[in-house]
């Protein structure tokens, strides 16, 4: 496999296998850029340029000229003049045959618009990590267990999402006004124009941390709420509490997952147990329920949650043993 560590956008642009993923994207193709991206964040900005770059390129020049149009064009003004059409009865079926093959041409245009636009998905498993680059070049990294979906179209910029995710919003203008990214979750949506951000919407709770830029949360589900949130605030939507809660939040506490870790500042260990068993599919049954309101503060590297289950016999001075599925502490 080619070597891209120190491709200029203009080497992208010239690679075959780089183009042909821009524009035929397949899953093995998508599997392999989403995990060099993923290792390669320095390389994101050159990338993106080339993939705008592709797809310019890659838009067919019109099939006629001006002077084909128009000579075109006259023949089928002298056909339809009112002097020819007095000379001409077109017998019943041919206007039916007319009236059919305009209705066949919307149907197919219907067919290929609905081709165009389908929904498009990506999933993560668990402990699993993926970057999406979306069509117009904004990028989305995804924890585990964790769903975005979108539906292809012109100037269309919605997702929506289950999970966890990190979004890096490229900024887009339309007649020099900025077009506004949008993302639906279980129970608000995320206007943003170009920002970066983390939003977490899971178990009916959905958490948007602020990183840079400016975004606005409507409330979904009835409430009707709006807030602004500038960098470094954290916004939730829980359940059994009204409305949105802001705070001001530390932005490496929030995006720490990117590199496969999760830092606790005296959370319940309650909380802990689920948010491993959210990302990782790993189920903590524990014997005293009393145990689970204990806090915990320090740093776990999800590359290596048994370490983390170690470190508790230590720190709580509890028996902890690995089960189908999970761990049991007791």
């Amino acid at each position: 496999m080619q070597s891209y560590d120190f491709f200029s956008t203009r080497d992208f642009v010239a690679d075959d296998a780089f183009v042909t993923w821009v524009i035929n994207p397949d899953e093995k193709s998508e599997l392999f850029w989403s995990n060099w991206l993923l290792l390669h964040p320095d390389k994101s900005s050159e990338v993106q340029d080339a993939i705008r770059i592709v797809k310019e390129l890659s838009v067919s020049p019109d099939a006629f000229n001006d002077g084909e149009i128009f000579e075109s064009w006259n023949k089928i003004h002298e056909r339809i003049s009112p002097a020819a059409s007095a000379k001409i009865i077109n017998p019943i079926w041919r206007r039916w045959y007319w009236v059919a093959a305009c209705f066949s041409a919307l149907l197919l245009f219907a067919a290929g618009l609905w081709q165009y636009e389908k929904p498009v998905s990506y999933s993560t498993a668990y402990g699993q990590i993926k970057m999406v680059l979306l069509p117009d070049s904004s990028v989305v990294t995804m924890n585990g267990n964790s769903k975005l979906s979108y539906s292809k179209g012109l100037m269309k910029r919605e997702v929506t999402l289950s999970g966890e995710a990190y979004f890096q919003v490229k900024k887009q203008l339309l007649a020099n006004q900025s077009v506004k990214f949008v993302v639906h979750t279980s129970r608000l949506d995320v206007q943003v124009l170009g920002t970066s951000f983390n939003v977490n919407s899971r178990r009916n709770d959905v958490e948007v941390m602020l990183k840079e830029g400016k975004v606005q949360l409507d409330v979904t589900d009835g409430q009707g709420a709006k807030m602004m949130l500038a960098p470094g605030q954290v916004a939730t939507l829980s359940k059994g509490i009204a409305g949105l809660v802001k705070k001001k939040a530390d932005p490496e506490k929030y995006m720490v997952w990117l590199a496969r870790k999760r830092i606790y500042n005296g959370e319940n260990l309650a909380s802990v147990f689920k948010q491993i068993q959210d990302e990782y599919g790993i189920k903590t049954q524990v014997k005293n329920p009393e145990f689970l309101k204990k806090r915990f503060t320090g740093t776990i590297n999800t590359d290596s949650l048994s370490s983390f289950y170690t470190q508790l016999q230590t720190i709580y001075k509890v028996r902890v043993k690995p089960v189908s599925g999970g761990y049991s502490i007791e």
